[in-house]
């Protein structure tokens, strides 16, 4: 008669990590609840040139950013009247530029939703890649603003259809240059 331990069956095993699995999603789900709100700090007012300035991954030969963090909130006494979206195609490597007309009121009112922080609830890990986003006034002054997002961190849905209201007016294709490795 043998007294050693066997080892524990499948079953007993597979308990164990789903209890396992449902006790750290319990502690993180807690330790995310309660959502805040906050608005980030407004956009730098800049000359909009173009799309190109917002190409991912903008570099100069030692691989340095050219271009500063510069997105944020709509700013206060910007008048815009215009929108224009960057998109960048990974396929073409090209951004592609749309300047969008018509009436952005709700374009604005989305753009000042608060974002959230924190909250309840599962989050997926699906990439989103939203589009740059310029305001441009008529004087050709603009602001790269910052899309709201939910407490995953993916883009409110507002933005989007706010933009899929108006038109496109032009559009151009720029290529991004490359990074050397």
């Amino acid at each position: 008669m043998s007294l050693g331990r066997t080892a524990p069956s499948p079953r007993t095993l597979i308990r164990a990590w789903m209890v396992a699995a449902v006790l750290a999603a319990s502690l993180f789900l807690a330790a995310c609840s309660g959502t805040s709100h906050y608005q980030p700090d407004p956009a730098a007012l800049q000359d909009f040139h173009g799309c190109s300035a917002t190409a991912p991954f903008p570099a100069d030969e030692g691989g340095q950013s050219q271009v500063p963090d510069k997105h944020g909130s709509v700013p206060e006494g910007l008048h815009p009247y215009r929108a224009v979206q960057c998109t960048w195609d990974p396929v073409h490597n090209v951004i592609r530029e749309d300047h969008l007309d018509g009436d952005i009121t709700d374009l604005l009112a989305a753009l000042a939703e608060p974002s959230e922080r924190g909250g309840e609830g599962v989050c997926n890990l699906r990439l989103e890649m939203t589009p740059e986003l310029w305001l441009v006034n008529t004087v050709g002054e603009a602001a790269n603003v910052q899309w709201p997002t939910d407490h995953c961190g993916k883009a409110k849905p507002g933005v989007s259809a706010a933009l899929d209201a108006l038109s496109i007016m032009q559009t151009a294709e720029t290529p991004v240059a490359r990074l050397a490795p």
